[in-house]
């Protein structure tokens, strides 16, 4: 019993081992501030009222894995001609972007 326990230990070892030889890097780039500016204030929710011959857009977006990325999507929106706000709502389930329910 104690061989098969150590045979299967060892093959767990040996299979995790080739798996992380294997595994190309991770191509995460940590978010960074070029010249050490604040980071953006992204606003969660938009307040007010609706201007006049405004319309209201809501998007669900997949796939933001920090707030940093809150910040781009922010600058992005922000960025397109005729949108006045934007709101940026992340709320860190990363389960929901990945497509896991």
């Amino acid at each position: 019993m104690k061989a098969l326990l150590v045979l299967l230990l060892i093959s767990a070892g040996a299979s995790l081992a080739w798996i992380g030889w294997r595994a190309s890097d991770p191509d995460h780039q940590a978010h960074t501030l070029e010249g050490g500016a604040d980071p953006t204030y992204v606003p969660a929710v938009l307040i007010g009222e609706l201007p006049d011959g405004a319309h209201l857009i809501d998007f669900i977006v997949d796939g933001p894995c920090c707030d940093g990325c809150s910040q781009s999507l922010y600058k992005v929106a922000l960025a397109v001609q005729g949108v006045q706000a934007a709101a940026i709502h992340y709320d860190g389930d990363l389960r929901r972007s990945s497509g896991q329910r």
